[in-house]
């Protein structure tokens, strides 16, 4: 007789299509690969397949000086379970709330079909051009609210959280958006899958505070997500002192430090606000 895990059913990942536009942020990008990707289940299976498109497969340029050559066009859209659009630093959604049309028709289609999207950073600016914000509680980087509010005065803006769940899912700057990866694992597939994935990342499982005061949990279109101001429970959330206090990932620490050593704590801190990271962190993985 076979034993349960000869006739377990295989398990099919849950595709997400990152749609990139030209000047994408670099860090936004590469988050949802990074996170979504050290998520497995307790027999080490993946349970996402991340992949990246542009309008018309064509290559994009990101903010740090390279370029993005997508394997996918829009018809990855068309086929994902979740779409996640990365924050842009130039271009029409930023300067005047336009957005290509087969861009804003795809993400349309998508929601249409109950496929959950969302964004990271600024990318909400281009969920907000598409039209799938508003009467919607949103949030994106807090340097943006201003141009935000003014572009689009129908959304709910709410700067001062780390991310919004109100039915369509936007995330503040940066790496906020790690904050909101390791959210859809965990309404997935639970606290114990998440907080793996988050050691993995070398970032603490959940954060309080950020730009503002509180998260915001789930809620449902039409009744936004309540605030919360407590890690949630369950299996594998029980967290010793130094996780809580890990790094948010190796690499901004040491970033932050080169710019502290070379430029004083005023203008690493400044970064780090930009960033949506703390200045500094004790403890390590």
């Amino acid at each position: 007789m076979r034993n349960n895990r000869a006739m377990a059913v295989a398990v099919t990942p849950h595709r997400i299509a990152v749609l990139a536009l030209d000047h994408v942020v670099g860090l936004d990008l590469g988050t949802p690969a990074q996170v979504f990707g050290t998520a497995r289940d307790a027999d080490a299976e993946q349970l996402y397949a991340v992949s990246t498109c542009t309008a018309g497969g064509r290559p994009v340029r990101s903010t740090a000086g390279f370029q993005v050559l997508p394997d996918h066009g829009l018809e990855l859209v068309a086929s994902a379970d979740t779409v996640i659009v990365p924050g842009i630093h130039e271009g029409a959604p930023l300067t005047d709330g336009t957005l290509d049309p087969a861009v804003a028709t795809a993400l349309r289609a998508a929601q249409d079909r109950g496929v959950r999207i969302m964004s990271i950073c600024t990318g909400a600016f281009v969920l907000a051009a598409a039209g799938l914000l508003d009467g919607r509680r949103a949030t994106t980087h807090w340097a943006y609210a201003q141009q935000f509010r003014r572009l689009h005065p129908d959304v709910d803006l709410d700067p001062d959280v780390l991310f919004v769940d109100d039915g369509v899912l936007t995330s503040a700057g940066v790496a906020a958006g790690i904050d909101l990866c390791l959210h859809v694992i965990r309404t997935d597939h639970g606290s114990e899958v998440a907080n793996r994935a988050a050691r993995r990342c070398v970032v603490p499982p959940w954060r309080d505070g950020g730009p503002g005061p509180v998260h915001r949990t789930p809620g449902t279109p039409g009744r936004p997500g309540r605030a919360r101001r407590h890690p949630p429970s369950g299996p594998g959330s029980g967290c010793t002192s130094r996780w809580r206090c890990a790094p948010r990932g190796a690499r901004a620490d040491l970033c932050l430090h080169v710019i502290r050593t070379d430029h004083g704590s005023e203008v690493a801190n400044r970064a780090a606000r930009r960033c949506v990271v703390p200045p500094w962190r004790d403890g390590g993985p």
